[in-house]
């Protein structure tokens, strides 16, 4: 059972390249929509990876769209602002345990 005080969700590297490699893709980024429609209104924090953006591309439209819809609460937009890492690792890369410690929520 999710806790929402510890509940953390990280999507991590769904990008336009990779997608292809991706089992059942198109019903992986329609549950991962979800899932961020779901935290968004327990409240949770939400992180996105992307990995090195240049070579790989963007986050898929549909997840970016998702993250920026209005909040149910406040009605406002919550800005896109994915975590771009050089590192394979999101437990190696500095830049996203930075933004998980400043979520409060430990891995």
């Amino acid at each position: 059972m999710l806790e929402r005080r510890s509940a953390l969700l990280v999507v991590v590297d769904v990008q336009a390249k990779l997608l292809p490699f991706i089992h059942e893709a198109e019903e992986t980024v329609a549950q991962i929509c979800r899932l961020i429609r779901g935290f968004r209104i327990a409240g949770a924090p939400i992180l996105v990876t992307e990995q090195y953006r240049k070579g790989l591309g963007e986050t898929d439209p549909r997840i970016q769209e998702t993250i920026a819809e209005k909040d149910p609460m406040t009605h406002q937009p919550h800005a896109f602002e994915p975590l771009e890492k050089m590192r394979f690792s999101c437990a190696r890369d500095d830049r996203f345990l930075k933004a998980l410690e400043a979520t409060g929520r430990r891995p």
